[in-house]
């Protein structure tokens, strides 16, 4: 039985997300085959939904050891280097979301510029989305010439 903040944010909030930030893919399941390329999965037919493209931030810790490669400290870099940076997310409403996504699957944005997604990992964002970890797959029609 969902809580009555779930049934709020179903009924409420998706469908106010997906009609302002909302826009139309492509999902295009894929099959992994021993010494190819990804193809299509001819059993799972490709579905359009509507999802919502957002940067997800994120911090990256870099940095070095305090002492430099013969044991002597360093007085240039005291500590680990923090840099912020953001991660490619779709967001799909629970109930509308494509069933089911695998990892290697392909999202393709159709208003936008037709940049391909291959999908890395879901998960739920706490309320009733999904949230879909994608890195992008060649260029955009904008970047290929």
């Amino acid at each position: 039985m969902s809580s009555f903040f779930r049934q709020i944010a179903q009924s409420a909030m998706n469908p106010a997300l997906d009609s302002t930030f909302g826009e139309t893919v492509l999902y295009v399941p894929m099959r992994n085959v021993p010494n190819g390329s990804p193809m299509p999965d001819p059993a799972r037919p490709s579905v359009e939904a509507v999802a919502v493209f957002s940067w997800k931030a994120d911090m990256a810790f870099a940095g070095r050891d305090k002492a430099d490669h013969k044991g002597q400290p360093r007085r240039d870099l005291d500590g680990p280097i923090s840099v912020q940076t953001r991660k490619p997310v779709f967001s799909f409403a629970a109930p509308c979301a494509p069933s089911p996504m695998r990892r290697g699957d392909h999202i393709v944005r159709s208003c936008a510029d037709g940049t391909r997604w291959e999908i890395t990992h879901k998960a739920g964002d706490g309320t009733a989305r999904i949230e879909v970890h994608v890195v992008q797959v060649g260029l955009s029609n904008d970047e290929a010439l």
